[in-house]
């Protein structure tokens, strides 16, 4: 009996969860702070324009000052206040480390690294392809879960609605690419999306578009679509 209501708590999707933690933005700060993560795809567009050299040669230097401005923030009382100024509204607590605190990078510097990254890496069309999808997704995502949802996954603060709106949007989105058969790109988005639940280390900024954009160069590669080597 005590094994079966362990194996209950374990699966059961539950209507309270007690990892779940208090949102620390309202959802009118959420939906600005999406909308702000939302212009980020003027990243995978420039990038689908560019060649992957004159790409780097943006990407590299911006994503160098974000890192520059991650550390100085930590050490620069007037930058830290300016910086908390404009967007302190729509920050979340983790990213506001106190001065002369350890360095903590934010969500908009994850996703500049992570582009530098997967552009370095992968061919341009499945870094954009799978920085668009997660782009997207993850907006979905927190909206959805914010506004709607109920139902969490077990031991985790993620919500089965949000999850769901994660797929749908990342699943269409990788299909208008094109480059996976309509079933395949469903598969690819289904597990995207578990990436984005399962808290796996690192920031899911990188960890989810990386992972994603691994699986699909790997397919790519597996049904000889795709260049024979990474880095070109």
């Amino acid at each position: 009996m005590v094994k079966n209501n362990y194996l209950i708590s374990v699966f059961s999707y539950r209507l309270t969860d007690p990892t779940k933690k208090p949102a620390d933005i309202s959802y009118r700060s959420e939906l600005k702070r999406k909308f702000l993560h939302l212009l980020a795809l003027i990243i995978p567009f420039c990038i689908y324009h560019l060649d992957k050299e004159k790409s780097l040669w943006i990407l590299i230097p911006l994503s160098t000052l974000a890192l520059i401005l991650e550390v100085a923030r930590v050490r620069s009382k007037a930058l830290s206040s300016l910086i908390y100024k404009l967007v302190g509204p729509i920050m979340r607590d983790e990213e506001k480390p106190a001065l002369g605190s350890p360095v903590v990078i934010n969500g908009a510097s994850w996703v500049m690294l992570s582009a530098t990254l997967l552009t370095i890496i992968f061919p341009v069309y499945i870094v954009c392809a799978s920085l668009s999808m997660f782009m997207l997704g993850d907006a979905a995502a927190a909206l959805i879960g914010r506004k709607f949802g109920n139902v969490h996954w077990p031991t985790s603060p993620k919500t089965i609605e949000g999850s769901i709106a994660f797929f749908v949007v990342a699943g269409v989105t990788l299909i208008l690419f094109n480059i996976l058969p309509w079933y395949v790109a469903l598969i690819v988005s289904c597990t995207a999306m578990l990436l984005e639940v399962i808290p796996l280390p690192f920031n899911d900024n990188v960890r989810v578009p990386f992972l994603t954009a691994l699986l699909i160069y790997g397919i790519e590669y597996a049904f000889g679509n795709t260049q024979p080597s990474l880095f070109f």
